[in-house]
Formats: C-alpha cells, sequence, structure tokens
C-alpha cells in the first residue's frame, strides 16, 4: 500500500490519489497518514519546505531546470507540493514577503552542473559559487556550485 521508505509528500500524493480527492473517512485517512509517518526511521528526512514570493515562477523555474512535478492541491492553498524524478518531496510554501538567505541549502543532483547552471540563469537565476571541484578524504570526487532561484533560494548542484 505506502512504501514505508518514501515520505510525507508521496504518502499524502497517494492518500490523496488512492482515496478519490480526499473523500475517504477521516478516521481512515488518519489512519494512513500515522502509518505512513511511524513507518519512517527516526533521524530520517520527512520532506523538504522551501517558500517562495511567487507560486507560478517557482513552478516555472523547478519544472524547466530540474523536470519537478508540481502541483497545487484542494486545501493547501498558497503552497505547492513537489515531486522531483527520485528521493525526497516536498513543498513550496508563498511567503509574501520573500526569502531569506539563512537556514540549510538543499542541494540537487545535477549530470552537468555547467549546463544547469547555464539552465537556472535562463530561468532567471544566478551563479553564487561557480563549478569547484570536491574531494572528501573518502576519495569520493565529483562537483559542487551553489546558486539562486528566480526568488532568491539558495539551491546546492552536486554530482
Amino acid at each position: 500500500m505506502l512504501n514505508p521508505g518514501r515520505g510525507i509528500a508521496d504518502s499524502a500524493h497517494y492518500i490523496y490519489t488512492e482515496l478519490d480527492g480526499w473523500n475517504a473517512s477521516e478516521k481512515y485517512k488518519k489512519r494512513i497518514e500515522e502509518r505512513a509517518v511511524t513507518r519512517m526511521k527516526k533521524g530520517s528526512l520527512a520532506y523538504v519546505e522551501f517558500f517562495t514570493s511567487d507560486l507560478e515562477k517557482t513552478r516555472e523555474f523547478y519544472s524547466s531546470v530540474f523536470g519537478w512535478r508540481l502541483e497545487a492541491r484542494p486545501g493547501w492553498e498558497g503552497h505547492l507540493l513537489f515531486y522531483p524524478p527520485e528521493g525526497l518531496g516536498g513543498l513550496f510554501k508563498l511567503k509574501p514577503d520573500g526569502v531569506t538567505d539563512k537556514g540549510p541549502i538543499v542541494h540537487v543532483v545535477a549530470d552537468d552542473i555547467a549546463v544547469t547552471l547555464d539552465q537556472i540563469k535562463e530561468a532567471g537565476g544566478r551563479t553564487i559559487i561557480p563549478m569547484t571541484a570536491k574531494e572528501i578524504e573518502s576519495g569520493l570526487k565529483g562537483f559542487f556550485a551553489l546558486a539562486e532561484d528566480n526568488v532568491g533560494n539558495r539551491i546546492g548542484l552536486s554530482t
């Protein structure tokens, strides 16, 4: 029924779509939501929440640059749920006074960071830290960059 390793946003998507747009009984919906949360292991990330001053600009940016599916849902006014191709999903929450540069940075996997930085610029964002080589003590090598989306959220890129 539910995939125990998936986040709350995926579970909410399942509940909404499989239960006929929230027409199931409140008791049944609550039981499914509780199971979705309790099946995740302690310390797991549940979902990611970003702020945005413009939901439509955010939808255009993340769908064009990363191919994310972004959806508005009944009862979630002022929010867009997002679903990347794999991994953790979450939501964008409307915050009319804008975003802040405080808080954690979410890093997104990019096949080609240089191309992704070009796509970010074309979509109205900007590069903060250009593509930089990284090497971790374990021997893991790759590249990273830091960018800003079209409403001011910082986004890390990683290979």
